[in-house]
């Protein structure tokens, strides 16, 4: 997962390493949603309009986590596509940082679905020796999606 190139727009980086996943295809981040903010739902747009590889479809906040969990499963595991979630992101919840307003990819899940892989496209902003990748808890994850009130897309 690439830095942000600005740090309004998390849901161009997303795109970018998910067509870079899914395609190969390095689209500059800057040309997404012109360079800057965009919403979940544009990136479900853009990417089931810029890639075969995955239809991307949308879930609501109120999912439970159980189901979250195997909409990530199913999507990492079963169409090698990673979803892309809405958060606010809080310490409490053992977040490196709190932010009231971003977007990740989730990257892998382990097997037991307790654990997720976050690619985080900001956090070179807050810490510039930190990885873009980083392990959370399921509930942590769903818990932010909650707060946030938006979703995800897998």
């Amino acid at each position: 997962m690439p830095q942000q190139s600005a740090q309004n727009n998390c849901v161009a980086a997303c795109c970018y390493a998910t067509m870079r996943w899914l395609t190969g295809i390095e689209v500059p981040m800057g040309a997404l949603f012109g360079g800057g903010a965009a919403s979940l739902s544009q990136a479900q747009s853009y990417l089931n309009s810029a890639q075969s590889a995955n239809v991307y479809v949308a879930m609501s906040s109120t999912v439970s986590l159980d189901a979250m969990k195997a909409n990530f499963y199913t999507a990492i595991a079963g169409h090698n596509a990673p979803p892309i979630i809405s958060a606010t992101m809080s310490t409490a919840d053992g977040w490196p940082y709190a932010l009231n307003a971003h977007a990740m990819c989730i990257t892998g899940i382990t097997s037991d679905r307790g654990m997720v892989m976050v690619a985080d496209s900001y956090i070179p902003w807050v810490n510039g020796s930190a990885s873009t990748q980083y392990v959370m808890p399921s509930t942590s994850v769903k818990s932010a999606i909650a707060r946030r009130g938006i979703g995800y897309i897998f």
